[in-house]
């Protein structure tokens, strides 16, 4: 009889642990950790994290964001040891390794957290040129940040050799400053954000932009096999969020221009690690 009651105990045990699916408490979404304004900031929300933060809140999640260098935060999500990384381009590269709101094999442009603007700078001295097609009078790689895949990728679609070596905007001009390269790539408006300080008035952005695409959310893979419809509801809702008549008008609230994103003083705010 004790047997018997053993049994039904543990048989009554599974099947209510079977209703009630093991769920993740937080969700853990990596940044960089430099500023990429609007989107995303390393000691504040930028608008893409407070898409994020909103859209899995609904879904029961309780976000993170956890602040890594570029490379860092893609292995870091790859190997599961964070859930996602906000803003990842439509790449071949990223699309095997990252799970992302895929249609027809691409990535779905109404589920993304923002579009991105990549410009190129050089020194006012230099001759190396870009003409929104191609680039001309260039004896060296073209370099930019490390780990932005979509420069990879496009520098490749032109045959144009390019050296990612750099680890932030400011180490990139720097770069460029110092005559280790003859034309760099950045993400605006960060680089027109930095073009304005006197450390940079020996360089200039060129006036045709050299892509503009849009950026996802992007998720673990095995996180995702485990919680695709709550992820899918995630991305709808987030394109639900920017394709909505209020986005036009909280967006300039989230950034409204040129900030300061200084790490807050002690006592003065949250600090996400």
């Amino acid at each position: 009889m004790r047997r018997w009651l053993l049994w039904c105990g543990l048989l009554c045990s599974l099947a209510a642990s079977a209703e009630v699916p093991a769920q993740p408490e937080r969700l853990r979404i990596c940044v960089s950790d430099h500023a990429y304004p609007p989107l995303t900031f390393p000691h504040r929300d930028g608008q893409a994290q407070y898409l994020i933060r909103r859209a899995a809140g609904q879904m029961g999640w309780r976000v993170e964001f956890v602040v890594l260098p570029w490379r860092r935060c893609l292995k870091a999500v790859t190997a599961g040891d964070l859930e996602g990384v906000a803003t990842v381009a439509d790449t071949p590269t990223n699309r095997i390794r990252l799970a992302m709101p895929l249609r027809r094999g691409l990535a779905n442009p109404s589920r993304a957290v923002g579009e991105v603007i990549s410009v190129v700078i050089r020194r006012r001295d230099s001759r190396a040129d870009w003409d929104g097609a191609r680039f001309t009078g260039l004896h060296s790689p073209v370099i930019h940040e490390a780990g932005i895949s979509a420069f990879t990728a496009r520098l490749a679609e032109l045959g144009q050799p390019g050296l990612d070596s750099a680890n932030s905007p400011e180490q990139l001009m720097r770069m460029l400053l110092m005559g280790r390269a003859e034309l760099a790539l950045g993400l605006e408006p960060r680089i027109s954000e930095l073009l304005k300080t006197p450390e940079f008035a020996d360089l200039q952005r060129l006036p045709r932009q050299f892509m503009q695409s849009n950026t996802y959310l992007a998720f673990n893979k095995a996180l995702y096999a485990r919680e695709k419809v709550r992820l899918d509801r995630v991305w709808q809702e987030i394109g639900r969020i920017r394709a909505s008549a209020e986005w036009p008008q909280l967006a300039p609230r989230i950034y409204p221009g040129e900030v300061d994103d200084q790490p807050p003083r002690a006592g003065g705010g949250e600090r996400r690690p």
